[in-house]
């Protein structure tokens, strides 16, 4: 959540069910209703690393490292999976259906579970690690042996190497390609489904970039001067390009560069240059869903503006991080700006009332309607069309939108408490949401909290909802 203020077991882990000790449902309102289940207990065995607290993007699971006696052990939902000398870390595959986790034994380390098992072992496994492909079917991490790095797709080593770059591999959104930045003495490489290109003498930080295909790769390289490098092919020489400043459309056939020359920065969309600017907003860059259009954020004589389709729009003191945000029909563009100390949100060139904060702009899967979170005189509240409401002490993730686009819901503070609201109607009262609210495809809600020790599973469900079918 972006807010701006003002001043891995041998084989592949199959997710296990946890036995059901408590069941509660909340009584019917008109719209929908609650249900309650105690699924484990953050305590047996005890959590002893909270940083290494793994959750699920679906909303349905989470996994911590706990002790036991002189082990450490994997437990999901509150229910230990396997014992191990050391576990570093553990990550699920984005559907949630899958766990992968690096463990240790007499100082050797090894990747478990994911897809493969390839039975390889290493002096370390780099924090974080392993990553997984979009569509969960495929693994890769970064790992030292003898002082070097290898990268490990699929148990294929990649290396040796002096240094792994930040951030990588980064995956097809097929998962058909992988991707990685390597370093070897005093060169880097771009190394792509195992064959590399280079060396350059440096690449822009967070350039890597694949369409979703996998068939186009592009990056920002320098040798005396800096270019991109798309598929191979060079392109021409600029001063500068920013980081995370090269973009494929979602479609793969379109590219966008913010690039400088001569002190002057532009945004360059397949070859053509836009006007010049003193500054181009660090991941501003933007191409709608459909891909036909494209949006940035620029400074140009001491004001910001939001550019669309080649038109700026109003000036403004800063952007908001995050900005700005299309709508899932490409018709609509929201951003945060800053003026005169406060903040607003700006939809479709319209400025909503100022806040002293500003979160979480989301528009509906219809792109029809418009929600956002703001803060104003200590209290946060949430605007859905415009309208005001919903007040609270505190937010605990995104405003969310079913995928009918008929429900609003957060999860947020109240007094101490944690509570889940659904079109305005509360039910909670947790010492903590574990994972944050996801609507899943059937509509219903789904989050995993906390009271004491105690793991709950929340699911809210509209009063038509079929029988509920959890990954």
């Amino acid at each position: 959540m972006n807010i701006t203020f003002r001043n891995t077991v041998l084989k592949q882990l199959a997710l296990a069910a946890c036995v059901v000790q408590t069941s509660v449902c909340v009584a019917a309102e008109p719209h929908g209703s609650f249900s309650e289940t105690v699924i484990g207990s953050l305590a047996t065995p005890p959590l002893t690393r909270g940083p290494y607290l793994s959750r699920s993007s679906n909303g349905c699971h989470v996994a911590w490292i706990g002790q036991s006696g002189d082990a450490l052990c994997l437990v999901l939902d509150g229910k230990v999976l396997v014992r191990e000398e050391v576990i570093g870390h553990a990550t699920f595959s984005p559907d949630g259906s899958h766990l992968a986790y690096t463990k240790a034994k007499d100082g050797v380390w090894s990747v478990m579970g994911g897809n493969r098992v390839d039975g390889q072992t290493f002096d370390g496994i780099a924090d974080g690690d392993p990553v997984w492909s979009a569509d969960g079917k495929r693994t890769a991490y970064s790992a030292m042996r003898g002082g070097k790095w290898f990268l490990v797709v699929d148990g294929v080593s990649n290396g040796p190497y002096s240094l792994i770059g930040d951030g990588v591999p980064i995956f097809s959104a097929a998962g058909s390609t992988a991707a990685f930045c390597a370093k070897k003495d005093d060169k880097w490489f771009v190394v792509y489904d195992g064959k590399e290109d280079g060396p350059y003498d440096d690449l822009v930080k967070g350039s890597l970039a694949l369409t979703a295909d996998g068939k186009r790769l592009a990056f920002a390289a320098k040798h005396a001067s800096w270019f991109v490098v798309e598929n191979g092919r060079r392109g021409p020489d600029y001063d500068e390009i920013g980081e995370n400043a090269v973009l494929f459309s979602p479609d793969g056939k379109r590219i966008a560069i913010a690039c400088a020359k001569a002190g002057k920065w532009m945004v360059e969309v397949d070859g053509k240059t836009s006007t010049t600017y003193d500054s181009i907003m660090g991941n501003s860059l933007k191409f709608s869903p459909d891909s036909k259009r494209f949006a940035y954020a620029a400074l140009q004589e001491g004001n910001w503006v939001v550019v669309v389709d080649g038109t700026g729009g109003a000036k403004y003191g800063h952007i908001g991080d995050g900005s700005p945000v299309w709508s899932p029909d490409s018709k609509r563009v929201a951003y945060i700006a800053e003026q005169n100390g406060d903040w607003l949100v700006v939809v479709d060139n319209s400025s909503s009332t100022s806040a002293q904060g500003v979160c979480s702009l989301t528009f509906s899967p219809d792109g029809k309607r418009f929600a956002f979170g703001g803060y104003r005189d200590g209290k946060w509240f949430v605007s859905v069309d415009g309208k005001e409401g919903m007040f609270n002490d505190g937010f605990k993730g995104d405003v969310l939108f079913s995928p009918d686009s008929k429900h609003v819901a957060f999860a947020g503070l109240r007094g101490n408490k944690c509570v889940v609201v659904v079109d305005g109607k509360a039910s909670g009262g947790f010492d903590g949401v574990v994972c944050q609210p996801v609507f899943r495809s059937d509509g219903r809600l789904e989050l995993l909290a906390r009271r004491n020790t105690d793991l709950y599973r929340v699911v809210w469900s509209a009063n038509d909802s079929a029988p509920l079918d959890r990954p």
